[in-house]
Parts: structure tokens; C-alpha cells; sequence
């Protein structure tokens, strides 16, 4: 196995790195990332420049070399001779996310991954959408560093340190240390071991944060099933106190508590992205009301340390799901007391009968709306009753339709439910492709307006100015009226002028 033995790189490479001895290169090193083994092979590797070294040795065409899901794994198998499977599981933070995805998700993704396709990662896991920007830094432990060097001659990037907005060393429990995350450079952490003074320890919630992130990626666990992960997140709200009397969970007593449990503890980047990014306040209740949906993996545990304090309390809930309570034990009593079997024979008896819904629900003594649930399980049709309309009424309606207005607002004036104006409107089908087009031809005015006034308000209007200060507005009616934008649009800058500052 070759080794480099006391080289000084700052001597040969104009200072770019300290001392780097001892070091393999044959191989990862122990939770190594794969930008550090490229850092660590580009800084002796003899090379004028970062980019003839991953010109060379990748064959570089200026792809982002930190991104948490890197496009060179096939390089880097090739060239250390592991396993592409074992370096994503070993060396990236690919596993981190593994529990919370669904399976298919997740290996259409790894497959990818292991060919050197990882843009669509980002979309694949929903990343993007979670508004959990990734970091713009690289992490390290300053006393992990003194051990690298000490017992291998340098100190290297870990993937415990790089997992998403962790800032907090795992096995140390001190702060980690950062620095600019560069796109196209190679660097490695200080090697100088720093003195352990002025180090800020992590509280009990963050240490705890740290530990369960970096233990979530190391167990590589399988996927939870959604409907698991639902009932598993219900019995830790009954256990909080968090589930009312009528089994529906306390929505704004849970986010409040959430947020008042990682105020102060988090980075205030990630806490407004979490509790300050979404205006209609769904997180955390879409675990339970929207739990087929993917959700970072952060997110899951936040939660996660809320209600149950660690992710092994969750783990062991996560082994025996079928035995949890989900409910207040008196509800789940009134509830088995109330709709029991021999109730429920008799409301489908009546129903397959042709009783309607009301009085089958009467005569079983259940409730309207468990007779219209139970129906439904059993593609039982139900004869709704439309409210009644007057002539002169439906045509001030079907006007109303017409003209475009809202459902909602006809119904207010209309002094009738928006289920009678809906049922209307489904005998028209006409109406509904006119609405359609209102709406269409709606949403492209008010665009159409925005470019205008974004291209008047501009000095020197260019298409590059017009798309960064009227994305939204650029983005749809390049989709859905781009021969109107490309006329709008003041003519293309000439390449050769296109780098010219205006």
C-alpha cells in the first residue's frame, strides 16, 4: 500500500496545505467523504491546478464537488477499487435519508446515484420542496482533526460532520468549525491541531440531535412503512398529551410545543426554514394528515427527539407497532362500545337494502357520518340530497358561474350551501371549461402585467434582469405563453456582450 511520508505541500504547492504524512491513498480512509479523497489525492498528486487534476483524473466538465450527493462515485470506485454500493453506503450521506423515503423512491435514486445521476436526487427525495436548503458550508471537528493527524497523518472531511445542518460533533459533543463551501476547489481542514480552548459544548437537545443524526445514517435502516410511521407518531402524541378527547391530534398546541422544544437550539437558518418558511403552518401536523408524503429526514427527528427524547425510544416503538395507543383509552372504549360489530352487519344490511343513508343510520344507532364512512369501505353508492333551488335562484347562479366567481363567495350570497352550487355547476359541463379558461386567462394577465412593469421599471431591460426580479411570472408564461413573452422581451444580447457588466 503506498504512502506519502513528511511531504511538505506547502513547500511544493505554494501553501496550500501544511504537512501531509502517513496518509494512504489507496483507499478511504474510516468515514471519510469522497470530496476528501479527492482533496487529499488532488493536493499531492504533483498537478499546476485543482482543475488539471480533476480534468485528469475524472475527466471534469465543472460539476459541483460538495454536493452532498456527488456525480463522480464511478471515478472514485474505480480508482480505490470498493464497491460503488459500499462507498455510497460507507462514505456518503446517502443512508441518512434512507428510513423516511419510500423503497422504490429510494433505489431508483441509489441507482442512479452509482451511475453518476444526481440532480435528480434532490427532486426524487423532495429536498427542495421541504425548504431545507443545503448547507453552505464544510464541517469539522477540531479535536477529530487532532486525531486524523495524529493516527493518520491528516485531517480529513467526515460524513458525520457534513450531515445536514448538524452542527454539533457527535462523538466530542463541541461545535463544529467551518469553512466556505468552494464548488470547484479541493481543500481539507486545518492541519494544525487547535488548542481545546473556547470550544462551545452542545446542550442535551442538540448533543442528543447529533448523536441520533449520525446514528440514523450509520444503522442504514430499511423504509418505514407510511401507515407504521403514522400510528407510531400517534401514540407518541397520546403519550404527550398532544391527541384530544375525540382522538384528533391538538395541531396547534403540537407545532406550538414543537417550536418552543428547538427554539434556541437549533441554527437560526434551519429553525426559520423549518417553523418560519410555510404559511399555511402544515408542519409538523402533514406526518399524520399527509403521511404518505416525503419529508427530510431532519424534520423526522425533530420530531422524533419531541415526542419520544431519543430515536432509540422510537426504534423500539417502530419493532412492535401493532401494540401502541394511539388513542385516549377511554375514547378507544366508547368508540368499540358505540360502533360494534353487530351494529355494523345491520347498517350494511339496510344500506344494500336501498334504506337511505339517514335512516339505515338510524336504525343502527350510529352516527351520519360513520354510516357515510362505512359506505364508502364497502362501494356502497350514496344518494346525496341537493339543496332546493327556484328557477330565478339557479340562473343568478349559473350567471355568477359564468362570470367566473368564486364557489365559495356565490354560495355566501346566495344564502345556499357550495355543495348545491357545485352540484349545478356539474350539469354544465360547459361552465366548468369556461371557468377553466376565466381562470387560465386570469392568471396570464397578471403576469403578462408583471413582466410589463418589471421591463418598464428597468433602465437597461435584458431577459437575464427580467428573469431574476419576475421568476414566477417568467417561469409560468414560458410554459403556458411563450410567444407573447419571446415578443414582450427585449431582443438577445450577443454572446460576445453577454459577460459585460451593465
Amino acid at each position: 500500500m503506498a504512502s506519502i511520508v513528511c511531504i511538505d505541500v506547502a513547500a511544493l504547492f505554494g501553501g496550500r496545505m501544511a504537512f501531509i504524512r502517513n496518509c494512504s491513498l489507496s483507499a478511504l480512509l474510516p468515514n471519510e467523504t469522497i470530496y476528501s479523497w479527492l482533496a487529499r489525492a488532488g493536493l499531492i498528486s504533483g498537478l499546476a491546478t485543482d482543475h488539471d487534476f480533476l480534468l485528469v483524473r475524472l475527466g471534469y466538465t465543472g460539476q459541483q464537488l460538495t454536493s452532498i450527493f456527488p456525480p463522480f462515485i464511478v471515478q472514485v470506485s474505480q480508482s480505490v477499487g470498493l464497491d460503488i454500493n459500499e462507498i455510497i453506503t460507507k462514505h456518503g450521506v446517502l443512508p441518512f435519508f434512507k428510513p423516511f423515503i419510500r423503497s422504490d423512491t429510494f433505489k431508483n435514486a441509489h441507482d442512479n446515484l452509482s451511475k453518476g445521476l444526481c440532480v435528480d436526487s434532490y427532486n426524487q427525495f423532495s429536498l427542495l420542496a421541504n425548504r431545507i436548503p443545503e448547507p453552505t458550508v464544510l464541517s469539522y471537528c477540531s479535536k477529530c482533526a487532532a486525531q486524523d493527524i495524529k493516527n493518520v497523518g491528516v485531517a480529513y472531511w467526515h460524513v458525520a460532520h457534513q450531515l445536514p445542518w448538524i452542527n454539533y460533533c457527535p462523538f466530542h459533543l463541541i461545535k463544529l468549525e467551518a469553512i466556505k463551501r468552494e464548488r470547484k476547489l479541493l481543500a481539507l481542514p486545518p492541519q494544525v491541531a487547535s488548542e481545546d480552548k473556547g470550544l462551545t459544548q452542545a446542550s442535551l437537545k442538540q448533543a442528543r440531535l447529533a448523536q441520533d443524526a449520525y446514528a440514523l445514517w450509520s444503522l442504514n435502516l430499511e423504509a418505514i412503512d407510511s401507515d407504521v410511521l403514522r400510528k407510531i407518531y400517534l401514540h407518541g402524541l397520546n403519550a404527550n398529551n398532544l391527541v384530544c378527547n375525540y382522538g384528533s391530534v391538538r395541531q396547534g398546541k403540537w407545532q406550538t410545543s414543537l417550536k418552543e422544544y428547538w427554539v434556541n437550539e437549533l441554527p437560526k437558518g434551519l429553525f426559520d426554514a423549518v417553523f418560519g418558511g410555510s404559511k399555511s403552518n402544515s408542519y409538523p401536523s402533514n406526518f399524520i394528515y399527509q403521511s404518505h408524503a416525503q419529508f427530510h429526514s431532519l424534520k423526522h427527528l425533530l420530531v422524533i427527539q419531541h415526542l419520544f427524547g431519543s430515536l432509540s425510544e422510537f426504534l423500539k416503538c417502530c419493532s412492535n407497532p401493532n401494540q401502541l395507543n394511539v388513542r385516549p383509552d377511554h375514547v378507544i372504549n366508547d368508540v368499540f362500545e358505540r360502533v360494534n360489530p353487530e351494529k355494523t352487519d345491520l347498517l350494511l344490511k339496510q344500506l344494500r337494502n336501498g334504506m337511505s343513508m339517514r335512516q339505515a343510520a338510524k336504525r343502527a344507532n350510529v352516527s351520519v357520518g360513520y354510516a357515510k364512512s362505512i359506505a364508502m369501505q364497502n362501494n356502497i353508492r350514496i344518494h346525496r340530497r341537493a339543496q332546493f333551488l327556484f328557477a330565478t335562484e339557479r340562473k343568478q347562479i349559473l350567471s355568477r358561474l359564468k362570470a367566473g366567481e368564486l364557489t365559495t363567495s356565490i354560495a355566501k350570497e346566495m344564502e345556499c350551501s357550495q355543495s348545491a352550487v357545485e352540484q349545478l355547476l356539474t350539469q354544465f359541463p360547459d361552465i366548468k371549461e369556461l371557468r377553466i379558461q376565466l381562470r387560465f386567462e386570469k392568471q396570464r394577465d397578471i403576469h403578462r402585467s408583471a413582466v410589463k412593469e418589471c421591463l418598464n421599471s428597468l433602465e437597461i431591460p435584458t431577459c437575464g434582469k427580467v428573469q431574476k426580479f419576475q421568476r414566477s411570472a417568467y417561469t409560468w408564461l414560458f410554459k403556458h405563453d411563450k410567444e407573447w413573452l419571446y415578443k414582450a422581451l427585449p431582443e438577445a444580447i450577443p454572446r460576445i456582450n453577454r459577460r459585460r457588466v451593465y
